[in-house]
């Protein structure tokens, strides 16, 4: 048994069990549902609770009283390693401090395909793990299948987009790990996430294309389903590190949204 040790614990979200679950909860009741029980995908982001707790707790609103069973988490890779490709971990399970998460056997069947491959580095990161918390406190027994994904060409996210599709039902979401921009001043940035979300919105990829989200990938991926599925799309909470944290001279983006049918 591979298990994946939490990286981020005491320093992107809190390490103690009934605090972290509180917190949590707190973000999930100043939160509002837009009233849809068909829920396919979430877009959360992936910063450290205190900066956008709040704007994922948007997010997993969505998802609540949902019995999902398979959680398909995309984002883009944010270590050192380079590479083109999707990445899926070898690791049995990823721990946290409310326990463990168990990582489907679909990552083997996925490891078929030329464009899979798996690179334990890139799983280190914590953009799958600060997903992980919320769906610990929202969902009973469920497995998730990680994809890091980076450098896709338009071909290869198209591809990796049926993939996944093929293996979509009632009872499987997929959530996106993506925050905004980065490291620009309070009112540019606002600027470029709002025309970001309201191209995510829109599910305009050639817009999407062109913007600035550190997982864009994964971002255009689900946008590719959505639209061969007829999925709708709604963005519900913008804030940005500015909002959160005080310091306004270089922010980062946060905003969550929900496809839905």
């Amino acid at each position: 048994m591979k298990i994946r040790a939490p990286q981020v614990a005491g320093y992107f979200y809190p390490s103690g069990k009934h605090e972290l679950k509180k917190l949590i909860e707190k973000f999930l009741v100043s939160a509002k549902k837009i009233g849809s029980n068909e829920v396919h995908s979430i877009l959360c982001p992936h910063a450290g609770y205190e900066y956008c707790g709040e704007v994922a707790g948007w997010s997993y609103k969505q998802i609540e009283n949902l019995q999902f069973k398979r959680v398909f988490i995309l984002a883009n890779n944010h270590s050192y390693v380079n590479y083109s490709g999707a990445s899926v971990p070898k690791f049995d399970f990823y721990e946290t401090p409310l326990g463990r998460v168990k990582i489907s056997s679909l990552t083997n069947e996925l490891l078929k395909n030329e464009l899979f491959l798996s690179l334990e580095e890139v799983h280190l990161t914590h953009v799958v793990e600060v997903q992980l918390p919320f769906l610990q406190v929202l969902l009973e027994e469920f497995e998730i299948v990680p994809i890091v994904l980076s450098m896709l060409t338009d071909e290869e996210q198209k591809e990796i987009a049926k993939i996944i599709e093929e293996y979509l039902d009632e009872k499987t979401l997929i959530v996106i790990s993506s925050d905004l921009s980065h490291y620009y001043p309070y009112e540019k940035a606002v600027k470029l996430d709002r025309e970001c979300l309201r191209a995510i919105e829109e599910q305009n990829i050639e817009l999407v294309k062109m913007q600035q989200a550190c997982s864009l990938d994964a971002i255009l991926v689900v946008l590719r389903i959505s639209k061969s599925l007829g999925w709708k799309c709604k963005v519900l909470q913008y804030k940005n590190s500015g909002d959160t944290s005080g310091s306004r001279t270089e922010v980062v983006g946060y905003g969550s949204a929900v496809f839905y049918s």
